[in-house]
């Protein structure tokens, strides 16, 4: 996931040494009580979401290019350059976990913060949303490794809207070229 792995470096190697960075998760004031006093981060499964077909766009996307035979070819044949037979038990090993990601997926939504970013935030999409509700934002520092979130199987991954001709479930166009990021989790 090399568009995550830079996006990641970028982020928490803004500073010499940095092991931890800044996120934000936007919210009403009355959930982030409940998160503070229960010290739980409630996540959501993705079937559940507003727009679930979040994780099925990304298998749609791995499927079509698999599905052109030149592409498939070409992975197979860089992939058993370095380990040969690693590309087919790859590919294998996905689709007989493909269930298990689909409906095994939590997320929740976070973003990037600054500290000039105290005051104000930087969603400020956010503080409209949910009606007539008082809106925060959390601020949290994360770790840019931890035995904690190994344990837990956590993982912080950006999330990429690429510009191109989709639309979400409910049918409304999607962003282009915006990133956010997504605290993900995958039950084994």
């Amino acid at each position: 996931m090399p568009y995550a792995a830079k996006q990641r470096q970028a982020f928490f190697g803004n500073e010499p040494n940095q092991t931890q960075a800044k996120f934000v998760h936007y919210t009403s004031a009355e959930s982030a009580l409940n998160i503070i006093k229960s010290k739980r981060f409630w996540m959501r499964n993705t079937n559940c979401m507003t727009d679930y077909r979040e994780v099925q766009h990304g298998f749609d996307i791995i499927n079509r290019f698999f599905t052109i035979e030149s592409n498939r070819k070409a992975f197979i044949e860089a992939m058993d350059k370095c380990a040969p037979g690693a590309a087919q038990e790859a590919i294998q090993v996905f689709i007989q976990s493909w269930n298990d990601i689909r409906f095994n997926t939590y997320i929740s939504a976070i973003s990037e913060h600054e500290e000039k970013e105290d005051l104000h935030g930087r969603l400020s999409m956010w503080r409209a949303f949910g009606g007539n509700v008082v809106r925060v934002g959390l601020v949290f520092n994360v770790p840019s490794f931890s035995q904690g979130s190994i344990a837990l199987n956590l993982l912080f991954s950006p999330v990429a809207y690429l510009s191109g001709p989709r639309r979400s479930a409910t049918g409304s166009p999607r962003g282009s070229g915006q990133a956010g990021q997504a605290a993900t989790v995958t039950q084994p």
